[in-house]
């Protein structure tokens, strides 16, 4: 589950990315689908453990909010070739969610708008 986790937040900061980049990116088909948030089931996990966190540091010391994580995405530069070559590295990962993984990796570059493109890379 860690590739997992790890593909659901680099694809919410890669569309928070792509919607900053172009406010019509949802309806050019260019973000990709969303998986739940590994870090919301982790604030449920650890609900009494946050709340001391914001009770000793205030509320912006459990911040995570979209702003957060657009911000480490461009301190971190996340964009069209590192997810990409994210995608690739997990697919050569054994694991049990390989389809999943793939639709997903199918779907970020068929959303690059160059279905010719987006061939070569998925062969």
């Amino acid at each position: 589950p860690v590739w997992s986790d790890y593909l659901a937040l680099l694809k919410h900061a890669y569309n928070l990315k792509q919607k900053k980049e172009n406010p019509d990116a949802e309806l050019q088909g260019k973000l990709l689908a969303e998986d739940p948030n590994p870090i919301d089931t982790a604030k449920r996990t650890l609900k009494k453990e946050l709340q001391k966190v914001q009770e000793e540091f205030g509320r912006a010391g459990a911040d995570i909010s979209d702003s957060e994580f657009l911000r480490v995405t461009e301190i971190l530069k996340i964009d069209t070739e590192f997810v990409r070559k994210v995608f690739q590295r997990c697919a050569g990962a054994s694991h049990s969610t390989m389809d999943k993984l793939w639709l997903g990796y199918e779907q970020f570059e068929k959303s690059q708008g160059n279905p010719a493109m987006a061939a070569k890379y998925m062969s």
